[in-house]
């Protein structure tokens, strides 16, 4: 069963430049040689940067962006909800068989977008794949708060993410079903883990979210498995981010049935696992849903209202 890829996401590459900051910056690369070599004047020359710093600073000024970026960063996961009232980060990706640090890519990715500063940061589960990148993050800028599910002190990926927070004074918070933040039209609500610690699996104590935009709805379910997915009580959604990377045991026909979403987004890379499983994409289009993959179209970008 093949992917599709519709609208309303779109793809872009990591740390995507605008067509109008492109110009900008060739203009402005321009401007600045042909005062080098005495074509200009020193005042048409600073004029000109100037116009493209306009050029380029003005437009999120006037329309501010609203959106949730599914960043690609390989087998692995990183999603950023980006709107002028909050900045929240979901995981930051990580290599568990490896030294890279994909944290590095996730910063340059969100300084690229003018992302500076985060409100709140999500630990979902202590697997490297979700977490391990986020102790860069957390040293690289300010951070308002860090969330996770299970704070397991002994897990060694966890711990270096903890350790970075208490590094920075970033208040932990261990998240609850019912916790919620709400900043102007937007609200998150988290629905799993429930009042206790669920299971000594760290996939079965994913942190799961809903975003309400407005009328639109996204969920994030971590890597919880489909047993649990049914329980959470998403209600309808516009938008799913299909858990443990399109793995078999996620996304059940029942969690189809009952958020019937227009489109699913799946953060996966190159793997052994054979992610995403044959079944689920078939399972997503029996269901209708438009499905994306970041392995496949990189970076995707859902707009929000």
């Amino acid at each position: 069963m093949g992917r599709r890829h519709l609208c309303p996401l779109s793809g872009a590459a990591l740390g995507v430049v605008s067509a109008a900051g492109l110009t900008a910056y060739a203009v402005a690369a321009l401007a600045g040689v042909a005062w080098l070599l005495g074509w200009v004047r020193p005042p048409l020359a600073l004029g000109t940067l100037l116009a493209c710093a306009l050029l380029t600073a003005v437009p999120p000024l006037l329309r501010p962006v609203r959106e949730v970026v599914f960043l690609d960063v390989g087998q692995g996961d990183a999603t950023l909800v980006r709107t002028p009232e909050l900045r929240l980060l979901i995981d930051g990706g990580g290599t568990p068989r490896g030294d890279y640090d994909v944290g590095r890519d996730v910063v340059a990715a969100l300084r690229s977008m003018g992302v500076h500063s985060l409100d709140v940061v999500v630990a979902t589960h202590a697997d490297a794949d979700h977490i391990e990148g986020l102790a860069t993050v957390l040293r690289s800028m300010p951070v308002g708060e860090l969330w996770a599910g299970h704070l397991n002190p002994d897990d060694p990926v966890l711990g270096a993410v903890l350790a970075a927070a208490g590094e920075r004074g970033v208040p932990v918070r261990a998240v609850r079903r019912g916790d919620t933040v709400e900043r102007g039209k937007l609200k998150v609500v988290v629905l799993w883990p429930p009042g206790n610690v669920w299971s000594t699996a760290d996939n079965e104590n994913s942190v799961a979210l809903r975003l309400e935009a407005g009328e639109k709805r996204v969920g994030f379910l971590g890597d919880l498995p489909s047993p649990l997915e049914a329980s959470l009580g998403l209600g309808q959604l516009d938008l799913l981010k299909a858990a443990h990377h399109g793995s078999r045991l996620s996304t059940g026909e029942p969690l189809l049935h009952e958020t019937a979403p227009q489109a699913a987004v799946i953060s996966v890379g190159r793997n052994t696992y054979g992610h995403p499983s044959p079944e689920v994409l078939l399972r997503l289009s029996e269901a209708g849903v438009q499905t994306w993959c970041t392995d496949v179209s990189g970076t995707l970008r859902w707009p929000l209202p």
